[in-house]
């Protein structure tokens, strides 16, 4: 699959792929009414050089070896959702995780992994990074987890709450994304539409792996 160009006004999803591999996905610009990028069981996925702006997520997707590079992604969305008539972008990057049993011939039925966003700015969204498949999130159900997520240059300007958040449960948790140690600018917005907006409730807390015992090498 290859996308160069296309530009999207309105609707629901921008581009919305399931199953999909060896996929190229560039210069486009998608102002839409639901999520701009969807789906699940990508694998070898390249999205680069391309305007989001959205009513409802930039990115929900979930897949393996898929690249996020020269992006920027931007909200209130340009056209209301359909239904609720929001405009509210709500996260910048989610996880929608890959689920056992899901109809899929061309993917390996294997975690969410090896995703990377690189120089990738964000405005005004809610929930900037976005990974959870705990009870309290949706499409919890049947998730085969979440592995290695690399983050290089994420500026974020205008965050909800909360910018930052990691959920999982216990017996299946995910590895601990990486935060190069580049530029990460957060500047918080007014509370006026909170995190449980994006499904989680706020006294919820986060769920990690411990880090292993510094060794004295």
């Amino acid at each position: 699959v290859t996308v160069d160009g296309l530009v999207v006004h309105g609707g629901w999803d921008g581009i919305h792929m399931r199953d999909t591999r060896n996929a190229t996905i560039s210069n486009s610009r998608l102002f839409t009414g639901d999520d701009a990028l969807a789906g699940d069981f990508w694998e070898n996925v390249v999205v680069s050089n391309t305007i989001l702006n959205a009513s409802a997520n930039a990115i929900r997707v979930g897949g393996r070896n898929v690249l996020f590079s020269n992006m920027l992604i931007y909200g209130p969305g340009e056209s209301e959702h359909l239904t609720s008539l929001r405009t509210q972008l709500e996260a910048g990057f989610q996880i929608l995780p890959n689920r056992a049993g899901a109809a899929h011939k061309h993917t390996a039925e294997l975690p969410v992994d090896n995703m990377v966003l690189s120089n990738v700015t964000m405005l005004n969204a809610g929930t900037p990074f976005y990974v959870a498949y705990s009870e309290d999130a949706p499409y919890s159900a049947r998730s085969l987890g979440v592995g290695r997520i690399t983050v290089h240059n994420l500026t974020v300007l205008g965050a909800g709450e909360t910018p930052l958040y990691v959920s999982a449960p216990p017996a299946n948790p995910p590895k601990p994304p990486t935060l190069n140690p580049v530029p990460l600018t957060l500047q918080a917005r007014p509370p006026d539409q909170p995190a449980p907006a994006q499904g989680h409730r706020p006294v919820s807390l986060p769920t990690l792996p411990r880090a292993p015992p510094s060794s004295p090498d």
